[in-house]
C-alpha cells in the first residue's frame, strides 16, 4: 500500500512537471476587497457584434478612444440627432446567483 501511494505522489508531480504551469495559489482570501456580483443585470444581446467592432471590424477596446457606439461606454443619446440604438436601462434582466 505504501508503495502504491508513493508511486501515485511521483506520477502526479511528474504530470505536473510536464504540465509546464506553476500558477501561485490564491492567499489571504478573506481579507482581500471584494465585491458581490448576484443581483438584476441588464442584457442586451449583440448577434452581429456591432457593439464590439466598428465598421472596419477593429475592436472598440482595442481604440485609444472608442466612439460612443461601443456597449461597454453605456451612451446616453446627447442630441436627437445622435445614433445610439442601444439602452442599457430599458434592456431585459436576468437573475445572477451569488456563490
Amino acid at each position: 500500500m505504501k508503495i502504491t501511494s508513493i508511486l501515485f505522489f511521483f506520477f502526479f508531480a511528474y504530470l505536473g512537471y510536464l504540465s509546464g504551469e506553476i500558477r501561485p495559489l490564491l492567499q489571504n482570501v478573506s481579507h482581500r476587497d471584494s465585491q458581490t456580483l448576484n443581483g438584476l443585470w441588464h442584457y442586451i444581446v449583440d448577434m452581429n457584434e456591432t457593439g464590439y467592432y466598428n465598421y472596419r471590424w477593429e475592436a472598440y477596446d482595442e481604440q485609444e478612444k472608442p466612439r460612443a457606439n461601443a456597449y461597454f461606454k453605456n451612451s446616453k443619446p446627447k442630441h436627437g440627432r445622435d445614433l445610439i440604438e442601444y439602452d442599457f436601462d430599458s434592456s431585459p434582466t436576468l437573475r445572477v446567483p451569488g456563490d
